[in-house]
């Protein structure tokens, strides 16, 4: 390749940097959960990971993490029900270049409708070297609310210096 680090897929030097982009994918019914693939494209290899799924409205709930990339790298997996999902391997093996699925999460999602996200990331080598993070765009569950018609006739008035009183 390109860096001559890896054999990896760079055919120009600017693709030798490091980064791993992760991102929602794809949300598919699970009986009472939904299954979501974090998906991850990543030019460096990959021995330790974290990041949080997020949810607006905050109506969502993690239930489990697993599969994988990153089980068939052999890295443990664990997960929170606030939406904290982390993997690693406690013998340094990464997870190759590529673009695949980096992990499965189920959720239990209360609501008809959800921006989900993915932040808060942090991925590194099996030198513990920190690989930059970038994120897809966020996945939108069911179908959003109609945006409200902007007010009219609304008045702001500085009150006290510090507060404002909305007619």
């Amino acid at each position: 390749d390109a860096c001559g680090v890896c054999d990896g897929p760079a055919t120009d030097p600017s693709q030798c940097i490091p980064v791993a982009e992760i991102a929602i994918t794809e949300l598919v019914a699970n009986g009472d959960l939904w299954t979501a693939t974090i998906n991850m494209s990543n030019t460096a290899g990959i021995a330790g990971w974290q990041f949080q799924v997020t949810s607006n409205p905050d109506m969502m709930e993690l239930v489990a993490a697993y599969g994988g990339s990153s089980e068939a790298a052999g890295h443990q997996v664990s997960s929170a029900t606030n939406g904290t999902v982390l993997g690693f391997s406690m013998v340094g093996t990464e997870i190759p270049f590529g673009n695949t699925a980096l992990v499965y999460v189920d959720l239990d999602i209360d609501n008809d409708y959800a921006i989900l996200d993915i932040v808060d990331g942090v991925f590194s080598n099996a030198a513990g070297e920190s690989i930059p993070v970038e994120y897809g765009d966020p996945y939108i569950f069911g179908t959003l609310p109609d945006i409200p018609d902007a007010p009219e006739n609304l008045t702001a008035e500085v009150i006290d210096n510090v507060n404002i009183q909305l007619n």
